[in-house]
């Protein structure tokens, strides 16, 4: 789960903020 938090936190970073899409992927 730990590349999962990396692979997710870079995907929010590109979309352009943590609006809830990491919770949502998560």
């Amino acid at each position: 789960m730990s590349w999962s938090l990396d692979f997710h936190q870079r995907r929010v970073l590109v979309t352009g903020g943590t609006r809830g899409v990491g919770h949502a992927v998560v």
